[in-house]
């Protein structure tokens, strides 16, 4: 080889490497399950008044939301989400049309949308893949009689063996 040509086949040596490493850096970072964007961000960040407007309407209700998972303590069984749902003076509500979109924060591009079914007063569940107990971002809407109510933030969510109950 003569001596004239071995530096520029280095640069372009170099410049190949840089692409292959761009490229193997891009699949890693695209690939990391505890990465997310917030979906239609954009949009969310215009309808900010709204939003608003739907926290204010919620906090007028004064209902409250508490969250916890179970499972049945058969291998393989599956994993339950309940949510209790009670109006300011603390009885329960009945009759609602209840979703949520919970995530793991550890796992955020693993995002779970699940309708929950009422099981008794006040009392919606739904059966999810809920694998890991720690920290969820769970955004809850519950529709009644016209009412909307919503609700959202993270809580600490153990996961708790028992029998199912009704």
């Amino acid at each position: 080889m003569k001596p004239g040509v071995r530096w520029p086949l280095f640069l372009a040596g170099l410049l190949v490497a840089q692409v292959i490493l761009g490229v193997v850096f891009f699949i890693i970072a695209t690939s990391d399950a505890s990465f997310a964007v917030e979906e239609d961000y954009y949009q969310k960040a215009l309808d900010w008044d709204e939003q608003r407007r739907r926290d204010e309407a919620s906090q007028t209700l004064g209902w409250t939301v508490d969250h916890e998972l179970w499972r049945d303590p058969a291998p393989g069984s599956p994993t339950w989400i309940e949510s209790r749902i009670d109006d300011a003076d603390g009885n329960p509500i009945s009759g609602a049309t209840v979703s949520l979109v919970a995530f793991h924060n550890a796992n955020a591009a693993d995002v779970l949308e699940l309708t929950l079914t009422e099981s008794a007063p006040g009392r919606y569940r739904a059966t999810g893949p809920f694998r890991t107990a720690g920290r969820w971002e769970l955004r809850l809407t519950a529709r009644r009689d016209g009412d909307v109510f919503t609700t959202r933030g993270t809580t600490h969510l153990e996961i708790f063996d028992r029998e199912p109950s009704p």
